[in-house]
């Protein structure tokens, strides 16, 4: 067994890694060429020509296109119809960064082991032998009859939904069907916008503006560690000693309990466990308004009682954090008010205290002024929440008690990465009819009925809403290499078969466009077959304010596609707005849970394989931790006088129990953690994702709780032992 992973692989190749890479590049190219692919779309898209000089040089006969992955606008290279390179757009103004998986994408789009065509998976039976051909036409009637049958007992679960044009596809279903959705994310956190709705009555927090603080505070804060967030760019203007104009570099304290990227590019970093932080930012914000009297909360009774229990001394007692650290922060803090920002977040948020830390971060911002000196971007918040954890939960309650007759699975893979104690897979055995849209035989696809696989987004026509009324257009680069197909086609499709006036346009659309046989002279692009290219182009139209049949909607159309996106008219600037804040909302101070008395487990994103996946992209796994440095698997981060004194040598295996569930992986001498936390990565562990990702690493996800509503994957107690 390979010390990366914790079961055995069913065949062992002999293959090294170099050589893998350097034979994975040359089948992934014979798999293109041989296939229908690599051909441009048959619709007119639009290449990004008007290029900054720095991309002008060299480049040959390779085109750029503006396009959309996971939300985010990018820049794709093609060279003869093939997609090369992702990059950043360099004139997006969403403010949106680009992880390691944005510039893998392309491996995703060559993987050998996506689903090639629709199957009859015969779900109870994972052995592949059992699995047969199935067809678009078949899945198609079977799945319109029983949306016409089954009606509000039918669900579409998917990922979190960004997109306008698939929003709207799905409300056309539900309004006709009753359908219902619910969207799942495995990784979102609920806590911040917990903490902001019961403290302004506004669930979307805003985004901060680190680019303008003189001193960042980061409570468990992981920005760096989260390039997709887009905060990079802004954290690293203020840290150059060479700032223009006469400006100084910023100062940057980070309280942590595990050794992040954040954390690792501190001025000053103070080790406090996830489950202590939010007492340990109660007791500053006891020292700024209620010692200090600082700020506009000094005069309020009701904040005074509830930081009362958090005196420096007092939770230096608890914490072990000396209390002139703590003050000597707080000093700091008083002194750049109206400079001072205090971030939260990242995996400490998925603590039990998650809402009360981001509490006490808004308590502190209150009172250095960062809302009132524009700290925060008021214009640009985070999107809304998905169901989460709680929509899941009771979504399993209800296929447990045979309340739903059809699941359509988009995008999400709950068997693989929900909590154990939801039994994914137990309650869609109780399901009578599953389909998943997924692009291959993955862990849910598994226990479907059929495969109906969705095309990569390279591949397929759609849109993303982006901050500050951004919205980007999604428009392939390339035909589809297999026989898969769009979501949005899909889910039109299927409006249209149930009635839905505007899908019905697009599919008649579509059908006489492919009819209608073009003069032999016309240089004008082959009819298109994409019921999604003619759905987003009516979206677009009266987004536009403009008739679809027009030349000026044409020409405005291409202006977009150029372009890669649409800004909407801005309202009118307005100052920032005054905070008023709820008194209510400090019972999440109220009912802190106390810390575990041992242990604690902190489960977090893997930098690059994020949720998982993405698990059979050989890059993501050939990136390594920039803080551990290992690749190709995760480990346990233990801290190194606990590590030493149970006589582990790095990559000896350990028991992990988390007392509803456990598993076993190898542990890691971690410099920089909290003695009495320990952490591992999310995003391993797959069982069904293809040959390269297959069993690689432990699997955490089912080490998380589901409880109070919320999903906890940090601050667990646990126990640890070593495997002998």
């Amino acid at each position: 067994m390979h010390p990366i992973e914790t079961t055995e692989r069913a065949d062992e190749s002999g293959v090294d890694r170099r050589e893998f890479f350097r034979l994975s590049g040359t089948l992934a190219a014979a798999g293109a060429l041989a296939s229908a692919g690599c051909q441009p779309p048959q619709e007119a898209t639009i290449p990004f020509h008007d290029m900054p000089e720095s991309l002008v040089e060299g480049l040959g006969h390779a085109r750029f296109f503006h396009t959309v992955i996971d939300g985010t606008p990018v820049l794709v290279r093609t060279r003869e119809g093939r997609p090369i390179l992702v990059a950043p757009s360099p004139a997006d103004a969403s403010g949106r960064g680009l992880s390691v998986r944005h510039h893998a994408a392309l491996m995703d789009l060559y993987d050998p082991d996506r689903a090639r065509a629709p199957l009859s998976v015969r779900r109870g039976n994972g052995a592949i032998t059992a699995i047969a051909a199935s067809s678009w036409p078949t899945i198609h009637a079977e799945v319109v009859a029983r949306l016409k049958t089954a009606g509000s007992r039918t669900v579409l679960l998917t990922g979190p939904v960004g997109s306008p044009a698939l929003a709207a596809a799905i409300a056309g279903l539900t309004a006709r069907t009753g359908l219902r959705h619910v969207a799942w994310s495995p990784l979102e956190s609920t806590a911040a916008a917990l903490a902001w709705a019961q403290a302004f009555g506004n669930a979307r927090p805003a985004r901060p503006r680190l680019d303008r603080a003189d001193l960042l505070v980061g409570l468990g804060a992981e920005f760096l560690d989260r390039p997709e967030e887009g905060l990079e760019r802004a954290f690293a203007a203020r840290r150059s000693p060479d700032l223009p104009e006469g400006g100084r570099m910023g100062r940057f304290v980070q309280l942590e309990g595990r050794l992040t990227l954040t954390g690792a590019n501190a001025d000053q970093r103070i080790r406090v466990r996830d489950s202590q932080l939010a007492v340990v930012a109660a007791a500053l914000a006891h020292e700024l308004a209620v010692v200090r009297r600082l700020g506009p909360l000094a005069a309020d009774a009701a904040v005074g009682q509830a930081l009362a229990p958090f005196a420096i001394d007092a939770v230096a007692g608890q914490t072990g954090v000396p209390g002139e650290t703590l003050r000597a922060l707080a000093g700091e803090l008083a002194a750049a008010t109206g400079r001072a920002l205090v971030v939260a977040g990242g995996s400490a948020d998925g603590a039990a205290a998650g809402p009360a830390l981001e509490l006490a971060a808004l308590l502190l911002n209150l009172t250095v002024g960062a809302f009132d000196a524009g700290l925060f971007d008021e214009a640009d918040t985070s999107a809304a929440l998905s169901g989460g954890g709680a929509a899941l939960a009771a979504l399993v309650g209800e296929m447990l008690a045979g309340k739903i007759e059809m699941l359509l699975v988009a995008g999400a893979n709950p068997v693989y990465d929900a909590p154990a104690s939801l039994d994914v897979a137990g309650a869609l055995a109780k399901v009578p009819f599953v389909v998943s849209l997924n692009d291959r035989l993955d862990e849910t696809s598994r226990l479907a009925d059929l495969l109906a696989p969705v095309s990569h987004p390279f591949e397929c026509w759609g849109d993303a809403a982006l901050p500050k009324g951004l919205v980007a257009v999604q428009q392939p680069v390339i035909q589809p290499l297999f026989d898969t197909r769009g979501l949005l086609d899909v889910l039109v499709d299927w409006g249209a078969a149930i009635g839905d006036p505007a899908a019905a346009a697009a599919v008649a659309a579509a059908t006489a466009a492919v009819a209608k046989v073009p003069a032999p002279a016309s240089a004008a692009p082959a009819a298109s077959p994409s019921v999604a290219w003619h759905f987003l182009r009516t979206a677009w139209a009266a987004r536009l304010g403009l008739d679809a049949a027009t030349p000026a909607f044409e020409a405005a159309w291409s202006e977009v596609l150029r372009a890669g996106s649409w800004q909407s008219p801005a309202p009118a600037a307005a100052s920032p707005t005054p905070r008023a804040f709820a008194p209510a909302a400090l019972a999440l101070l109220a009912g802190l849970p106390p810390p575990p008395s041992g242990l604690e487990l902190q489960l977090y994103p893997h930098l690059a394989l994020g949720d998982g996946r993405a698990g059979n992209n050989g890059w993501l796994h050939e990136f390594p931790d920039p803080i551990t440095r290992i690749s190709w698997g995760g480990a346990l981060s233990i801290a190194p006088r606990r590590f030493d004194e149970m006589g582990l040598a790095n990559g000896d295996l350990v028991e992990v129990d988390a007392g509803h569930a456990k598993l076993v992986a190898p542990a890691y001498r971690h410099a920089g953690m909290h003695h009495d936390q320990v952490a591992l990565p999310l995003g391993l562990g797959r069982a069904a994702c293809g040959a390269i990702g297959a069993g690689v690493g432990p699997n955490a996800f089912p080490l998380r709780r589901f409880a109070d509503g919320r999903l906890h994957s940090a601050g667990m107690p646990v126990t640890i032992r070593r495997v002998a």
